[in-house]
């Protein structure tokens, strides 16, 4: 079977505002503070002010500055915040360096009420950038603790760089973080695009910090931004940090093809046992992190096979329990991330590849054959394809043979 993959690019980038509320009815005053100007300019570019003012139309006073604000991403030191004349919010900075061509928002929350009736300030959000332009990405979701599976109401949503593992992740700062409200949705917006590692826990002690007495959890994957986050992502916690490893996560293939597996504790996973480990063909480090891992087996697994996980001083067994036939229909896809010329594209598989041949893969770019590279390194999941990329519509085909799964099957 020929297989042709056409590959479009369009990027739209959005601002992202502040959020609006609804504020409760009643006879008394209900108006709340409103933001007569700001120095700098909210949405302010270039940023290089020590300190932040702003004015408001009323006498206002500070509620709980310290659960209420947060500014993502953290600084290395908490800013001054203080209020002058009552009416002049002032968020001193300090000397700290702040990080180049990276989007900050300084989320007020509820921290500035009016005198009168308490009323909270919904202008609530102050933008800025230390580049030349703000970022308008976002990743939105919920928190749920995993044992009764109901919301984590004011848990904290926090990403890293994709590939830094979770040794570094417990106990360092994160690149941005969100608040969840109280059905534990947050939204972390304003955001660079990349691949990041997304974790949520119970930030008891208000540092930004996961301590042995929190609970937490992550996604296995990584998660990629976007300009408008419609579908949110679900993000389980479960058990504090323990000294002693355990294995945090893990789903078997229905048909047995694969295994994905984490363990809180261990920094590498290596050693395996069971029926299930001579089946073992290629292991896919996920994230690039070496704690989460997803084992590809070939022959696939029958019901009665199991795999032994050892760790320092015991193991931990998983047995996979009923498999169903497995569909032997083949997903590809195609990955544009062309920064420039010499850029490659990642074209991925649903399985591993166990064999490729280039002879029987061709770029056409307007209708006419080019030249190209394949790295690849097999088996594997994907191979990239590198050529002289310039603006046109490109059709890659795949010819019966181009290349084989792990299990034998190729694309006819």
């Amino acid at each position: 079977m020929k297989v042709r993959l056409i590959v479009i690019s369009i990027i739209l980038l959005m601002t992202s505002c502040a959020q609006q509320r609804s504020p409760s009815g009643g006879p008394r005053d209900t108006e709340p503070p409103k933001v007569l100007m700001a120095n700098p300019l909210p949405m302010s570019t270039d940023f290089k002010a020590k300190r932040i003012e702003i004015l408001f139309d009323e006498y206002v006073q500070l509620n709980g500055v310290r659960d209420q604000v947060l500014i993502s991403p953290p600084l290395i030191d908490e800013p001054e915040i203080s209020l002058k004349n009552s009416k002049r919010l002032i968020i001193d900075l300090g000397d700290q360096p702040l990080t180049k061509n990276t989007t900050y928002t300084v989320n007020l929350g509820e921290a500035i009420v009016d005198n009168n009736e308490r009323n909270v300030l919904l202008e609530n959000v102050y933008l800025f950038s230390t580049g030349s332009f703000i970022d308008s990405l976002q990743i939105s979701g919920q928190i749920l603790r995993a044992v009764y599976n109901d919301p984590c109401e004011f848990c904290m949503a926090m990403l890293f760089k994709g590939d830094v593992p979770d040794s570094s992740i417990i106990g360092n700062r994160p690149l941005y973080v969100a608040k969840a409200d109280e059905s534990g949705k947050f939204l972390l917006s304003n955001l660079a695009s990349g691949d990041y590692r997304l974790l949520a826990f119970d930030d008891l002690n208000s540092d930004l910090r996961i301590d042995e007495n929190e609970s937490f959890g992550f996604l296995d994957s990584l998660v990629k931004p976007s300009v408008l986050d419609s579908l949110g992502t679900e993000v389980r916690i479960s058990k504090a940090l323990s000294s002693e490893p355990i294995i945090s996560f893990s789903e078997w293939a229905l048909d047995g093809s694969y295994l994905t597996l984490s363990v809180q504790g261990l920094d590498s996973l290596s050693d395996f046992r069971g029926t299930a480990s001579q089946n073992v063909l290629f292991t896919e480090n996920l994230d690039n992190v070496g704690d989460s891992v997803r084992l590809w087996f070939s022959p696939l697994l029958d019901e009665e096979d199991e795999l032994i996980i050892d760790f320092n001083d015991g193991s931990d067994t998983l047995r996979i329990g009923r498999v169903s036939e497995k569909d032997m229909e083949y997903q590809i896809q195609a990955i544009a991330d062309l920064p420039n010329q010499e850029a490659e594209m990642d074209i991925q598989f649903s399985s591993p590849l166990s064999s490729l041949n280039s002879d029987l893969i061709q770029i056409l770019r307007d209708s006419i054959p080019l030249d190209f590279t394949i790295t690849q390194e097999l088996p594997s999941l994907r191979f990239s394809v590198n050529t002289e990329w310039q603006p046109g519509n490109y059709q890659l085909s795949l010819f019966p043979g181009a290349f084989i799964y792990i299990y034998g099957i190729d694309n006819d």
